[in-house]
C-alpha cells in the first residue's frame, strides 16, 4: 500500500511538473498542491507504515 502512495505521489508530481503556467498562476497552484496532494501524502505513508506493524504484530 505504502508503495502504491509513493507511486501515485510521484505521477502527480511528474504530471504537475509537465504544466506550463504563468508565473503568478505557478505560485497560487503550487501552494494548493502542497496543501491537498503532498501533505496529506506525506502524512498517510507514515500512519501506513505503522498500520502494517501492527496487524503483522496482531498475525504473530
Amino acid at each position: 500500500m505504502t508503495q502504491q502512495l509513493e507511486s501515485a505521489k510521484m505521477q502527480a508530481k511528474s504530471k504537475k511538473a509537465a504544466l506550463e503556467q504563468e508565473d503568478d498562476l505557478k505560485k497560487v497552484y503550487d501552494g494548493v498542491y502542497d496543501k491537498v496532494v503532498t501533505q496529506p501524502a506525506n502524512q498517510l505513508v507514515p500512519k501506513l507504515s505503522q498500520v502494517a506493524v501492527q496487524a503483522g504484530d496482531f498475525l504473530e
